[in-house]
């Protein structure tokens, strides 16, 4: 037997319930019951214990509310890909910069690509690239390409030269850095090592670089130099900064002809 205080909440949860329907659109049964119009569904159910017409939601209101679930998720998940873009790129017009806007790939971009297909791989284990070789020869673009690739795929990337991290290093506050920089999937820095870096600045890259690979996070590089100018190279801090990048990238040459 239901008490009296329990058909109290019952009556003020269906009148609260009944606000969802569209009673204009409705007839009434046989039993008494109010049927959806459309799918011929009962939008009421009876209980006897207390007389009481229970709306229930009918098959129209159960899509409906589907679709609405539906259309939020996918404005969450754009909500979400919109922001990993932002903090992906300071410029928002590289975002059209893919693979696929070229006709043909040189081998050395076929190579990125293919990395970004296989990233879930190379990410367990923590490997990156190392893009080198000549000005012009689309090192920007396939690392661009690359960033754009795994964002459409759901992982989270921060493309950025060197000197746009350089501007945003602050000692005081360094480690918020490095944790920023660690809660990427991929790290992709441009323009690396261009020789104009302080030695401070080298240390600085050093830690960034660390930090990754302690982590088993993989990092990819772009530079101009050439692979024997990185193995002997005559600046200690940066001879260390490629010897810990060589045990963890992958190379990738790059040449214009």
């Amino acid at each position: 037997m239901i008490s009296e205080f329990t058909k109290k909440i019952l009556c003020l949860l269906n009148n609260k319930a009944s606000s969802n329907f569209n009673l204009e659109t409705t007839f009434v049964n046989d039993q008494g019951l109010m049927v959806c119009n459309s799918c011929k569904k009962p939008i009421q159910t009876l209980i006897p214990d207390v007389n009481l017409k229970l709306f229930v939601p009918c098959d129209c209101l159960v899509s409906s509310w589907e679709n609405s679930k539906r259309l939020q998720e996918n404005k969450d998940s754009n909500n979400f890909k919109n922001d990993m873009i932002k903090n992906a790129f300071h410029d928002p017009t590289l975002r059209s910069v893919t693979f696929e806007s070229v006709k043909n790939l040189s081998a050395p971009q076929l190579d990125i690509k293919s990395y970004a297909d296989n990233f879930v791989e190379f990410k367990q284990k923590g490997v990156g690239k190392l893009i080198f070789g000549d000005i012009g020869s689309g090192k920007s673009f396939a690392a661009i390409s690359l960033a754009n690739r795994l964002i459409d795929c759901g992982f989270s990337v921060k493309y950025s030269s060197l000197s746009r991290l350089y501007r945003s290093f602050d000692s005081s506050n360094f480690n918020s850095l490095l944790d920023y920089l660690k809660s990427f999937d991929l790290l992709i820095i441009d323009d690396f090592l261009d020789g104009s870096e302080t030695s401070g600045f080298l240390s600085a890259v050093h830690q960034i670089i660390n930090s990754r690979v302690e982590a088993s996070l993989p990092i990819v590089i772009v530079t101009n130099l050439l692979m024997s100018h990185m193995k002997n190279h005559t600046n200690i801090p940066s001879a260390q900064i490629f010897s810990k990048l060589f045990k963890v990238c992958l190379p990738s040459k790059f040449s214009k002809f």
